[in-house]
């Protein structure tokens, strides 16, 4: 009877220790997902720096274009808030934390 409570006992440790590797690979993989993000908004963020900071073809659009840029910085500092709150609820996941969402619905 202890043999069998004892296989029983293994085959969901087994188990449990699959779904763990699993999680870990998910989250290593938004983990990548999110380091992506980020360094094509710092690419993006550098873009819109040297367009507005050098004047050149930029500048020649009027209003419309200081409008637009301002409208992609602040959409870049949005993605950016997500990120970090995604960064935040993946670190709170891996210590073994519950369920959280990164940001309301």
């Amino acid at each position: 009877m202890e043999k069998q409570e004892m296989m029983k006992l293994f085959s969901a440790l087994k188990i449990i220790d699959k779904k763990i590797t699993v999680q870990n690979k998910a989250i290593a993989d938004l983990d990548a997902r999110i380091k992506r993000i980020e360094a094509q908004n710092a690419k993006i963020g550098q873009l819109c720096e040297s367009n507005t900071g050098g004047g050149g073809a930029a500048s020649g659009g009027g209003a419309s274009a200081g409008g637009d840029l301002g409208e992609i910085d602040d959409r870049l500092k949005s993605i950016e808030e997500k990120s970090a709150k995604m960064i935040e609820l993946i670190r709170s996941n891996a210590g073994g934390g519950g369920k959280k969402r990164a940001w309301p619905p």
